[in-house]
């Protein structure tokens, strides 16, 4: 089987779900003032991934919800356990804002909560949150060529995705990244698919594509996120079965967070045990 794909880059996980907080009871004595989180336009208003040292704007309101006055607005940012307060004030009248926030990410990666506190004149408390996830700059893939062949044949059954070499039977299954498994169970040889498995201890684990994944412009971030996030409800299994041109799959490589996609070119059940 002939295959393309694209080296590989570190990239952190990503995340996506959004949190803003109501807690009333449903009485109006009882309700909390809510901040309103705005994302319209390029501000952002729930959980978000930029490069570090990003630019970040975020614009919010309160929404009058309680009918009391307010006296407190608090927002702080904390990473790495790390509390930053940017604003600690106090309003006056029943509502506030629009208030706009233009600032940047985090220089390092990592994750970031943002918690907006509002307080009225009861002392009741509302609250909003969301996390900010700063990753690296993407990194452009560098295409490759690759292929193997019948795992019983002449030639060699497997790939190495990290040295971009063909593997020998002989070689540690751990440098398999993509090992050719069309064999019965007895040892005898099925027809070639080009199905493969990660050899043992290898750790890489696969998963198909999505239907709107960009192997041309495919870098290191939109790889880890169609990995993590677009197919989050996908198992990522320790092989394929019976790839067929065209099909692009991506790789966590080695179970290290390193991730890549490769591009079958073709697959030719000539690559048999008599042939290679």
């Amino acid at each position: 089987m002939k295959l393309k794909y694209l080296a590989m880059s570190a990239i952190v996980a990503l995340f996506g779900l959004t949190s803003c907080e109501d807690d009333g009871t449903g009485n109006q004595d009882d309700l909390k003032p809510v901040v309103i989180l705005d994302g319209t336009g390029d501000f952002i208003s729930g959980d978000a991934t930029v490069e570090v040292d990003g630019a970040l704007r975020l614009t919010g309101s309160e929404n009058d919800i309680s009918g009391k006055n307010l006296k407190n607005l608090k927002i702080q940012r904390v990473f790495k356990n790390d509390p930053v307060v940017v604003l600690d004030t106090n309003i006056n009248g029943k509502s506030f804002g629009p208030l706009t926030i233009n600032t940047t990410a985090q220089s390092t990666a990592g994750e970031e909560n943002w918690v907006f506190e509002i307080t009225d004149n009861d002392d009741v408390v509302g609250k909003a949150s969301l996390v900010i996830t700063t990753a690296p700059a993407a990194v452009p893939f560098e295409e490759k060529d690759g292929q193997f062949y019948h795992i019983l044949g002449q030639l060699k059954g497997s790939y190495d995705l990290q040295a971009g070499v063909e593997r020998s039977a002989s070689e540690n299954a751990t440098l398999k990244d993509m090992m050719n498994n069309d064999k019965n169970t007895d040892g005898s040889s099925k027809t070639f698919s080009g199905s493969w498995v990660a050899g043992e201890g290898n750790g890489s684990t696969y998963k198909k594509a999505s239907a709107g994944f960009d192997y041309d412009n495919a870098n290191s971030n939109n790889t880890a996120f169609d990995f993590n996030v677009t197919q989050l409800a996908t198992p990522a299994t320790s092989g394929v079965t019976a790839p067929v041109a065209g099909d692009v799959y991506l790789v966590n490589l080695r179970g290290q967070g390193v991730y890549g996609a490769i591009k079958i070119v073709s697959v030719d059940a000539n690559f048999s045990t008599g042939t290679g």
